[in-house]
């Protein structure tokens, strides 16, 4: 095979409004504006967390409707799910489902202005980690 994906870059979101959106990610989620393009009658926004390439792609198109699907999510590991969860809260916005445990692992899930679902997770147990990132190493039983 001559050319190969090298990385994940972002997923796309539709968004009836883009402020509202932004403020959404930023506030609620700690995330941080990366770029933001106006082209014809589209307003695209990328967000990440620090240090991180965008992984968000907020898309607002005149004429376009956002439709979530009920079960496709954007996760986040965060470092404590409940302490996220009750900052989103307070902000007024909406949690899905409280947190819960999925074997060692904290999950949560949000839905945002648009009705796109949001996974938190705490990444615990499942032995997956990345240089300097903190994270358990791989165990023996990984693939």
């Amino acid at each position: 095979m001559g050319t190969v994906a090298m990385k994940f870059d972002h997923v796309r979101l539709d968004v009836c409004d883009i402020e509202r959106s932004a403020e959404y990610y930023t506030a609620a989620l700690g995330l941080r504006e990366v770029v933001r393009y106006t082209v014809d009658q589209r307003v695209i926004l990328q967000v990440a967390p620090e240090g991180l390439p965008p992984g968000i792609e907020l898309w607002q198109e005149a004429g376009l409707t956002p439709v979530p699907h009920r079960t496709q999510h954007a996760a986040f590991s965060v470092s404590d799910v409940p302490r996220l969860v009750e900052h989103v809260r307070s902000l007024g916005y909406p949690i899905t489902e409280e947190p819960y445990r999925i074997g060692e692992e904290t999950v949560a899930f949000l839905t945002d202005p648009d009705g796109h679902l949001i996974e938190l997770n705490d990444f615990r147990g499942r032995g997956i980690a990345e240089a300097g990132s903190g994270l358990p190493a791989r165990t023996e039983h990984d693939g």
